[in-house]
């Protein structure tokens, strides 16, 4: 009975004490936010129709009415949103007074001198522009993909040096570099170790999934191309057919191609075969293949008869080339006869009859013609000179300007290229400042300097390049240069 007795006596304070605590007026809340702030809850809040308690402190976006009323000192309209133009607490700005980190727009409340400032965002901490994340032009203030907040994070800027991946506004940091996640073939790069294959290439022609050519990403202009991760080699694991540089992706990797596969680009035909387009026909003369197929210009792999392949097509051997040469690593021009980077490839030298296709991701390429040699299809399928026809059954071979032909650069000529893409033979001490000369004879003042002009578009008189005057940047491996001294002719006084 005593025990009994001390155990009600122990609890009924207790419930006395509850029961006095549930008919009590309610304690202050907790601060809304930040230390040492508080605010009350009502039905308004949020909505601007009340203003923080008295001889309390607002915190960040509650309703206030003057700066005092704000921890941040800062009561302003708001800009956007439902309540637009109803005044919320606001961050500082970058230099405004704080005495806590929280109360600033950069997260950093700094002490100088003798007061204390909002300082700039130090990596990894808010701001609303590069401002904010200081002048260190290393230090971007990044945005999330889709993100209309206006707000963003201080990271490292792509290419720039750093220590870890979060610090970095590519969320990847390889090799002490802010980069992009190495990607598969065809998709835009700047470093090889942001690709799979571990090349990045500036090609003149890109290939989707199927392998059919398609215009590079951001196609840029003539002389350029776009860089892009290169292709898979024979035997690498692959996900399509447009990741194979050479035969097609069967069984998840890159395999060789038999005669008569179908196919979509030369490069998918291996060994001495090459793509021929030409649509296959059924006995009553339609095409088996569907309307779309069709769009695509399907073919099939076929050996290459002899001297049927141009400049820059695939080839394996020599004898299917136009130019008799069947050539790694040659460096591919545009309309222009503007060089793009050559494919690299892991053969260094022409093929013979009986060389093999080579396992690199990069196909041999037949040669540029040299002079005499055709048929040519325009000047760009020259080594030197153009494209003209100078026989009497009509052939087109590659053969040096006369005066009055069309040109791009001097080396289309006999002698020179005018600034008006005419070739002609200047006197000597003819040729005025500025213009086009091969040699300081022919300049008036005597002097020669480097330089570009604009000259009209041999066949494309409506369009103009920008060129060096005396011959095009590509590197032929059947080389037939001549020692000629190009440029413009420069002032007497430098």
């Amino acid at each position: 009975m005593r025990l009994r007795l001390v155990a009600v006596l122990v609890v009924l304070p207790v419930l006395v004490a509850a029961t006095a605590a549930l008919n009590s007026p309610s304690p202050p809340l907790p601060p809304l936010s930040g230390p040492g702030l508080s605010a009350r809850y009502n039905d308004g809040y949020g909505y601007g129709e009340d203003t923080c308690a008295a001889s309390h402190t607002c915190g960040i976006d509650h309703p206030c009415e003057a700066d005092a009323d704000c921890s941040s000192k800062l009561c302003l309209p708001r800009e956007s949103g439902p309540q637009a133009g109803k005044k919320a607490c606001a961050y500082q700005v970058l230099g405004g007074a704080c005495s806590s980190s929280y109360e600033c727009k950069t997260w950093n409340c700094t002490t100088t001198a003798s007061q204390r400032t909002c300082g700039t965002s130090p990596i990894g901490r808010a701001c609303a522009s590069k401002t904010d994340c200081g002048d260190n032009q290393d230090i971007i203030c990044s945005r999330g993909s889709g993100d209309s907040s206006g707000k963003g994070i201080c990271k490292i800027a792509y290419g720039q040096r750093c220590f870890d991946s979060p610090s970095c506004a590519t969320a990847y940091c390889q090799d002490s570099i802010c980069q992009n996640r190495p990607a598969p073939p065809m998709r835009p790069c700047r470093l090889a170790s942001e690709c799979l294959s571990g090349t990045c290439e500036r090609l003149p022609t890109c290939y989707d999934a199927n392998a059919a050519p398609v215009p590079c990403p951001a196609a840029s202009t003539p002389g350029g191309g776009s860089t892009v991760c290169g292709r898979y080699g024979l035997g690498h694991t692959c996900a399509n057919d447009g990741e194979c540089g050479r035969g097609f992706c069967r069984g998840g990797v890159c395999v060789e191609s038999a005669l008569g596969d179908r196919c979509l680009s030369d490069p998918q035909c291996t060994g001495a075969s090459v793509c021929s387009l030409s649509q296959p026909r059924s006995k009553s003369g339609s095409s088996p293949l569907g309307k779309e197929e069709q769009k695509k210009k399907h073919g099939r792999c076929r050996t290459a008869p002899d001297a049927s392949r141009f400049p820059q097509q695939t080839c394996a051997l020599d004898s299917a080339c136009i130019s008799d040469r069947c050539v790694a690593q040659l460096d591919l021009t545009n309309a222009y006869d503007e060089v793009y980077l050559y494919y690299s490839s892991s053969s260094s030298s022409s093929s013979s009859s009986s060389s093999s296709s080579s396992s690199s991701a990069s196909p041999l390429l037949c040669d540029y013609l040299a002079l005499g040699q055709g048929p040519c299809r325009s000047f760009v399928d020259c080594s030197l000179g153009l494209c003209s026809v100078t026989s009497k059954a009509g052939k087109r071979i590659c053969a040096l300007g006369r005066t009055g032909a069309q040109c791009l650069f001097n080396q289309h000529c006999q002698d020179t290229c005018g600034t008006d893409g005419r070739c002609y033979a200047p006197p000597a001490r003819s040729v005025p400042i500025g213009a086009p000369s091969k040699s300081a004879r022919s300049c008036i003042t005597g002097r020669l300097t480097s330089g570009n002009v604009t000259r009209p578009v041999p066949d494309e008189v409506a369009a103009a390049a920008v060129v060096q005057p005396g011959k095009s940047s590509k590197k032929k491996k059947h080389r037939q240069t001549r020692q000629v001294e190009d440029g413009i002719c420069d002032r007497a006084d430098r």
